[in-house]
């Protein structure tokens, strides 16, 4: 059997026998329905690599985990108390930041500080024995200035000093004693103050078994016919003017008048009239009236 190679190109050779026809293609990829070829080759590295994918940790889920976490350090903790930048700036602001130390003399204490300024201030104790004493820094004189030993300062002067420094906000006993007081007080109302007229509760009891308009009163201006509505001062004094005899008196007008004259009534109110003409020859008749019509 005689097989016969024929060289296409492109290191593509097929083997041909005479007999048998074409052996197979060595060489050439085959094209297939919807690939085309790569220069990225799967070899047996990346399957063994694929293989080992479900024992591998998710990398989104590992750094979700990790943001939730800070790195440790020796000695620390978490806490629920941040010191903040407002608390750190306070912290620095306080008195304390001007105390310089405890100096065995006055030179050491010119030695240990070498750039004061206003406000520091120190202790000199040279020992067992030695009195401390308390040193301010003289910005003016550009020195340390002795002051009260620090060790003569009683309790009382302590809280007198604190008392008085506006720095502080200070509870004073005044303060106090005030304080102690709140319990004997009642909130303020505006328009209100205490009263000794207590409105005790068999008061409010009795107030409360009383009908509601029990004993309401309707004031009226005119006369009529109720039983509980009252009249005012001023209209009773104004009913009491129109009747006869209020405020009347007798008045002889015989001067006044004269025969044959019609005389009107014009004082508002009613009045009454005495009249005598006389008997006999000469005697006058008189007519009277009361809203035109003639009185017998």
């Amino acid at each position: 059997m005689v097989w016969k190679a024929i060289d296409f190109g492109e290191e593509s050779q097929a083997h041909y026998h005479p007999q048998l026809g074409w052996s197979g293609w060595i060489g050439v990829q085959f094209k297939e329905p919807g690939k085309g070829l790569s220069t990225n080759d799967y070899n047996n590295d990346d399957f063994a690599l694929v293989q080992q994918i479900p024992y591998k940790a998710n990398q989104i889920f590992v750094e979700t985990v990790l943001n939730k976490k800070v790195d440790k350090e020796a000695g620390k903790g978490l806490s629920a108390n941040d010191f903040t930048n407002s608390l750190k700036s306070k912290l620095e602001g306080l008195e304390g930041t001007h105390w310089r130390g405890v100096f065995t003399s006055k030179a050491a204490l010119d030695a240990g500080v070498s750039i004061p300024v206003a406000g520091d201030y120190a202790d000199v104790d040279a020992g067992v024995g030695h009195d401390a004493e308390r040193y301010i820094w003289d910005s003016n004189d550009n020195k340390w200035v002795a002051q009260a030993s620090a060790t003569g300062i009683t309790a009382a002067q302590v809280k007198q000093m604190y008392e008085s420094n506006p720095d502080t906000n200070a509870f004073t006993d005044t303060e106090k004693q005030a304080v102690g007081t709140i319990g004997n007080k009642v909130d303020k109302v505006v328009g209100k103050g205490l009263s000794t007229n207590d409105y005790t509760d068999d008061e409010k009891l009795k107030l409360e078994k009383i009908e509601e308009e029990a004993n309401k009163t309707n004031i009226v201006q005119e006369t009529g016919n109720s039983d509980t509505d009252v009249m005012s001062q001023e209209a009773v004094s104004e009913e009491l003017s129109k009747m006869l005899g209020f405020n009347q008196t007798w008045q002889n007008v015989k001067s006044q008048r004269s025969a044959g004259t019609i005389y009107t009534n014009q004082t508002g109110r009613p009045i009454v009239v005495f009249v005598s003409t006389g008997w006999g020859q000469g005697a006058k008749e008189v007519d009277a009236t009361v809203d035109s019509v003639i009185v017998d």
